[in-house]
């Protein structure tokens, strides 16, 4: 017996038959979505975005939006060299590599990148158009510059082949608290004293001192900090401008410091205003361990967020070169994780060692300062303006028999030979001089032009009562 085959449906009902899932499944992505946007007046610290997104700003509106965050993008120059082999198989012109201009004007490889410097920056970044923003633009990445040039587009980072700065700047912290760690804040006082000794400004040096052991009720010397059991030079002198002192001092106000995102009105004196040509000092004292440096006795900077905060001045463009120093036992542990590049690293002890003091003053009664700051102090103190000393002698100060403890140096994210950089790139001020072989003629002036100020005649109080003496 033959069966009965259902009756196909109409070729428009299969079609609507098919349709409808589709339907209903946007319609509930589109409730989803509904349901899921801000408010009109809600900003990143009022939402919270899915596990594994972070909050942006736009920059035109200020409101919130939740992405993916990117920061393992594929190289500038494999990404560049690749555009390169796809031009060439399509009979393109290699000479203009594939760039994208974003809304920010600048120039990116990749929409990796422009993802990633969003993420870094903290607001929404999209692609403006596809091509540089400029003919004749630039866009440095993974330390590779490109000239969007149809001549040259495979540069080097070094602008100026002796230095490639043009300004100085130095951040010195102190974390620890309590008078038992006075070597700590002397520490860092006497290093302030040295370079600015050598020409830093306080307009470029930013001091954070933990504590105040000056006016400390234990000091036998009220308003005094001295490095050096003579008493010879009180480090905590008058001309001394301290930014960010006492509770102000903390891991989340240096990470701003460092990366720039400081609340809006922060004084002057509390912000690192560098840019790409700035040479930075960051000196750091205080009690650390394996992995992290202590601040306040009550939180820490682990090696991996100093890392990263470095990470972002790079990419934010914040520094040319960085001179690290850290005075704390294991003190090496807090270089280990650093992969920006143009960074040297010194570290007063090796990971399992400690950073000992130098002596103690009687009359304090504590240890005054440490080793490894002491005998750099010694080295600075040869130091002028003009001198010649290179930072390869500087990283010798303090051998083991002095030290008592090995110092650590990383070297190989810094491009430039120490044998050939001078100390003063770095504990210095940049002083540029233009040079001219033309007669320049000084005009001399007429006469004296200083304005004579008459002494004025000092008023007196007449009697009060009329001279008794010539009545008589």
């Amino acid at each position: 017996m033959r069966e009965k085959s259902l009756p196909l449906p109409a070729q428009g009902s299969a079609q609507l038959l098919f349709l409808l899932p589709l339907a209903r499944l946007l319609f509930i992505r589109a409730q989803q979505v509904k349901s899921h946007r801000p408010p009109e007046n809600a900003d990143c610290t009022t939402i919270r975005c899915r596990e594994g997104q972070t909050c942006l700003t736009e920059i035109k509106t200020n409101r919130p939006r939740c992405v993916t965050c990117m920061y393992r993008c594929p190289s500038a120059q494999r990404k560049h060299e690749n555009s390169e082999k796809r031009q060439r198989f399509r009979g393109d012109d290699p000479g203009y590599p594939s760039v994208l201009c974003a809304t920010n004007n600048m120039t990116y490889p990749s929409w990796c990148h422009i993802i990633k410097d969003a993420c870094v920056t903290g607001f929404v970044l999209e692609t403006k158009h596809a091509g540089p923003c400029n003919i004749h633009d630039t866009s440095i990445y993974d330390g590779v510059l490109f000239l969007y040039t149809y001549v040259s587009h495979s540069l080097t980072l070094e602008a100026n082949p002796q230095t490639g700065h043009s300004n100085n700047w130095a951040v010195l912290v102190c974390t620890s608290r309590f008078w038992f760690n006075y070597r700590h804040e002397a520490n860092a006082l006497s290093v302030y004293h040295s370079i600015k000794r050598l020409g830093i400004p306080d307009s470029q040096i930013i001091l954070m001192l933990a504590d105040d052991m000056a006016c400390n009720p234990r000091n036998p010397r009220p308003a005094t900090v001295f490095n050096n059991v003579k008493q010879h030079i009180n480090v905590y002198a008058d001309d001394v401008e301290v930014d960010y002192r006492g509770y102000e001092v903390t891991v989340e106000n240096f990470v701003r410091l460092l990366t720039g995102r400081l609340p809006p009105g922060a004084p002057r004196s509390k912000q690192l205003l560098t840019d790409e040509r700035s040479n930075i000092f960051i000196y750091l004292t205080g009690h650390g361990g394996n992995g992290f440096l202590k601040f306040q006795d009550s939180e820490e900077i682990t090696s991996q967020d100093l890392a990263d905060a470095l990470e972002q001045m790079w990419q934010k463009r914040r520094y040319h070169e960085i001179l690290f120093i850290v005075d704390t036992c294991q003190a090496s542990s807090m270089y280990e994780k650093i992969y920006s590049p143009n960074i040297l690293a010194i570290a007063s002890s090796k990971v399992g060692e400690d950073s000992l003091s130098h002596h103690v003053d009687p009359d304090i009664g504590v240890y005054i300062i440490d080793r490894y700051t002491y005998y750099a102090l010694d080295f600075l103190e040869k130091v002028e303006p003009s001198s010649s000393k290179k930072l390869s002698e500087f990283l010798k100060v303090c051998p083991k028999h002095y030290c008592l403890s090995t110092v650590g140096v990383r070297r190989d994210l810094f491009r430039r030979d120490p044998e050939k950089v001078p100390v003063t790139d770095f504990f210095g001020s940049l002083r540029p001089v233009e040079l001219t072989d033309t007669i320049v003629t000084i005009i001399p002036t007429k006469g004296n032009r200083t304005r004579k100020t008459e002494i004025e005649r000092k008023l007196h109080y007449t009697p009060q009562f009329p001279d008794i003496t010539l009545l008589s």
